[in-house]
């Protein structure tokens, strides 16, 4: 299944070619018109012009994305090795006494 996103942006290209088909625009044109505005800027603009209940509902969203965008990079980052060395660290501490039980 797509995200919202993912379905936005298909729309909006789709209505592009749309209207590069009917004006016989050439596909450099299009690009360049689509690209004058980032994708950060046309985000932050539409979160702007966003209702309150549309802009509480984004937040939480938001909110979810971001948690299990972290959740994934520490489980990446712990896949690939990256807290070896912190584990060890805190078992050799453990063992010396130097740390408890929480």
């Amino acid at each position: 299944m797509r995200s919202k996103r993912e379905s936005g942006i298909r729309k909006g290209l789709q209505q592009i070619e749309m209207c590069r088909r009917q004006s016989h625009m050439t596909k450099t044109r299009v690009e360049i018109e689509v690209s004058s505005m980032s994708e950060v800027e046309e985000v932050e603009s539409r979160v702007r012009n966003l209702s309150q209940d549309a802009l509480a509902q984004f937040r939480e969203w938001f909110h979810q994305f971001e948690n299990e965008h972290w959740d994934q990079q520490i489980q990446a980052d712990y896949k690939a090795g990256k807290f070896k060395e912190l584990i060890a660290a805190a078992q050799s501490e453990f063992a010396e006494g130097k740390a408890r039980e929480l």
